[in-house]
């Protein structure tokens, strides 16, 4: 099995639906501009890139078989706001990143991250299970922790 193969069924669902996909300008809307291709993208970003389009593109989640357009799986409020929550999550990333918490082939370590959030974030859950709100807040503990890093070194 394709390691991409569910971005691969999700974009023929979207083209047999009439919809006009180019895979380059989803990725680069998805990262901010900063990737362009499924190969650059993490697992876990891959992994929410595919959430993305199924949250963004409803036509995404229809079989080919079915004639009727699908309803929109979440509103666009909450759809803006899990946009609003994987930007605080990057950062959060991007902060670990820069302290070193990467793999050995340069993506970030997200078991490493998830048990520093389950461990000493404030609301002590998951990275994903946080909420906006706690999201702010604990983007604030990890700038506390990378600048006390900072002078460390």
């Amino acid at each position: 099995m394709n390691k991409y193969s569910t971005y691969f069924a999700l974009e023929k669902n979207m083209k047999l639906s009439g919809q006009k996909t180019n895979r380059h300008e989803l990725i680069s809307a998805f990262t901010n501009h900063r990737k362009h291709s499924l190969s650059d993208l993490t697992d876990w970003e891959y992994k929410e890139f595919v959430n993305w389009l199924k949250r963004t593109f409803p036509a995404a989640n229809s079989n080919k078989n079915s004639e009727k357009k699908q309803a929109p799986v979440v509103s666009e409020a909450e759809a803006k706001e899990a946009d609003r929550k994987n930007k605080m999550r990057r950062k959060i990333i991007h902060i670990f990143h820069k302290m070193d918490y990467k793999k050995p082939d340069g993506s970030a370590d997200m078991q490493h991250i998830n048990s520093w959030a389950i461990n000493y974030g404030h609301a002590h859950k998951n990275l994903n299970d946080y909420t906006y709100n706690e999201l702010c807040v604990l983007v604030t503990q990890a700038e506390k922790l990378y600048n006390s890093f900072i002078k460390t070194v």
